[in-house]
């Protein structure tokens, strides 16, 4: 079963011991003692945080040099020292290949480190030494300047090492690319291995390593600079603040609380069948949330995951390519948002894929089932979402879609949803952006109007929907001035947040206006996503819950 570790980052032992209870607490099978980030940490203050573990969960020890990412100038002699004081209360101690290469006189010292004897009670006449047997050995390579060349070879040569028990490979991801070659590795490595693609676009390799067959993942601490051993974190060193920031963001690293609740990295199995959010960014996306209740809550064996895919239709293009091709991964669907809608329509027509109408009239997909025996199916579930729910208002504010003049804020993939869902319900339809250009454009496909982006709030319409990203960022800005929206208007706003609603919403709401926020709008896009995935009806109400973090 892979090990689901978490690091510990604190400079000083208040901070530690908080962190580390708390990794426990949230079930972590093991902690990581980063001990070039404890520099405040003596060797007795050490030595009590490993024996707090609880029985059958892990003390890794770690001294990581500067050129492999550390936090400080510590020598090798330095490193080892510490090392072979600390080895005998830890289970794994992680040494650089590097610095195993260096001499045969390092590599005396790491096995000393690894054989030493517990030296438990020298109060009376004579010392009583406890010895727990070898502790075992993790070689790891960090290539912080990319995916090196020699990777393949390197990893060869570490599985040689007789005395090597674990292998640990890390390098930045170029792209989420790089991931499906870290599961290559987890599948096929002569050794136990722990392969990890850092950086967002590398989240991947974390989440789905107890799929592949890793050794172990690493996730972050839930919460990090809140709760228990607050102050004493808090207070730490701007040393720990660096480094805090490199795992929760440069890293990649997942909250732990994230990895066993929502992703349940712990039930996968090669088996598991995987969906996700394609776009970028994805980092914000509540559909991992969403989704992963939904498959847990109808006892599906599947994941949904962010996959971070750089903008172009190259991009996406490749990304499709190598993910159907990897080996084991067995993608079953996925979410497209912005900016991948258009691209991937057009990889559906190059590649002759079964467009429905829907995507062609709105120019978009926004959704893609992959199925071995008819290949991809696209849809876009942006349409039906948003004409369901303005047929919805439409009826509750005594209205109807025919005729209504509705202005559009936005010319993206969800403004041309909007665009084509009212002119089939036959409303009158008027687009605004930023890009004139852009909205004569988008006006010029469906043959509607549009209008500068300046005189949104002059124009009389009855209906508002916003398809901006505007209040996705700043919970305070809004699209359009509250002195345009009148009294029975209908105000849709495709943007949500979790914890509130919108400016616009907001506004629209104290105007006596009829609304439909964001949640709402993604929640029935969602479910028609999930439904369109598994041929089952969606579990809504377990969907409309996870959006608000309600479990």
């Amino acid at each position: 079963m892979t090990r689901l570790w978490v690091p510990i980052l604190s400079a000083t032992f208040q901070g530690a011991r908080a962190e580390l209870m708390r990794a426990f607490e949230h079930g972590a099978d093991g902690v990581e003692l980063r001990l070039d980030a404890m520099g405040e940490v003596g060797e007795a203050e050490l030595i009590e945080l490993c024996g707090l573990a609880p029985g059958g969960r892990d003390i890794v020890l770690t001294y990581r040099s500067r050129e492999e990412g550390g936090l400080d100038d510590a020598s090798d002699s330095e490193r080892i020292s510490r090392l072979i004081a600390i080895g005998p209360y830890a289970h794994f101690i992680d040494v650089e290949h590097a610095t195993w290469r260096r001499s045969a006189n390092i590599r005396q010292k790491v096995m000393l480190a690894l054989r030493r004897a517990r030296h438990a009670d020298r109060s009376g006449e004579r010392e009583i030494v406890e010895h727990e047997g070898r502790r075992r050995l993790i070689l790891s390579r960090h290539y912080l300047r990319g995916r090196p060349a020699k990777l393949t070879s390197d990893l060869l040569e570490m599985a040689a090492i007789a005395e090597c028990d674990v292998i640990k490979l890390a390098w930045p991801a170029r792209s989420i690319r790089d991931c499906f070659e870290a599961f290559e590795l987890m599948q096929s490595s002569p050794r136990p291995i722990i392969a990890i693609c850092m950086g967002e676009g590398g989240s991947m390799s974390r989440l789905l390593a107890t799929k592949f067959g890793g050794f172990a993942t690493f996730a972050a601490m839930p919460e990090r600079m809140t709760g228990a051993g607050r102050d004493e974190i808090a207070s730490t060193s701007e040393g720990f603040a660096s480094a805090n920031r490199s795992y929760r963001g440069e890293m990649g690293h997942v909250p732990i609380d994230e990895m066993r609740a929502v992703y349940r990295c712990e039930s996968q199995r090669r088996d598991t069948a995987v969906y996700g959010v394609v776009g970028c960014p994805v980092g914000h996306s509540l559909g991992p949330a969403v989704h992963n209740a939904a498959f847990a809550a109808a006892g599906l064996d599947a994941v949904y995951l962010p996959m971070l895919v750089q903008p172009g239709f190259e991009s996406l293009k490749a990304f499709m390519v190598e993910a159907l091709a990897c080996a084991g991964l067995r993608l079953g669907g996925v979410s497209i948002t912005s900016p991948h809608k258009e691209n991937a329509l057009r990889r559906m027509e190059q590649i002759g894929g079964g467009l429905d109408q829907t995507c062609v009239r709105v120019g978009a997909v926004n959704t893609l089932r992959f199925d071995d025996a008819s290949g991809p199916q696209p849809t876009n579930t942006d349409y039906w979402s948003l004409a369901q729910a303005m047929s919805d208002a439409c009826r509750s504010a005594g209205k109807s879609p025919a005729g209504l003049h509705v202005l559009v804020l936005g010319a993206g993939g969800m403004a041309r949803a909007a665009a084509a869902a009212m002119i089939d319900a036959g409303a009158r339809v008027t687009v605004v952006n930023r890009s004139s250009e852009r909205a004569e454009a988008l006006a010029g496909v469906f043959g509607c109007e549009w209008r500068p982006w300046e005189s949104r709030g002059a124009l009389d319409a009855e209906a508002v929907i916003n398809c901006t990203t505007v209040g996705q960022a700043d919970a305070d800005a809004a699209p359009i001035d509250a002195d345009a929206l009148k009294p029975g208007m209908i105000v849709a706003d495709a943007v949500y947040r979790r914890r509130t609603v919108t400016r616009l919403i907001r506004d629209a709401r104290a105007s006596g206006c009829h609304t439909i926020d964001g949640l709402e709008l993604f929640v029935r896009q969602a479910a028609a996503q999930w439904e369109f995935w598994t041929g089952r009806p969606a579990p809504r109400e377990t969907m409309a819950r996870a959006m608000t973090g309600q479990r």
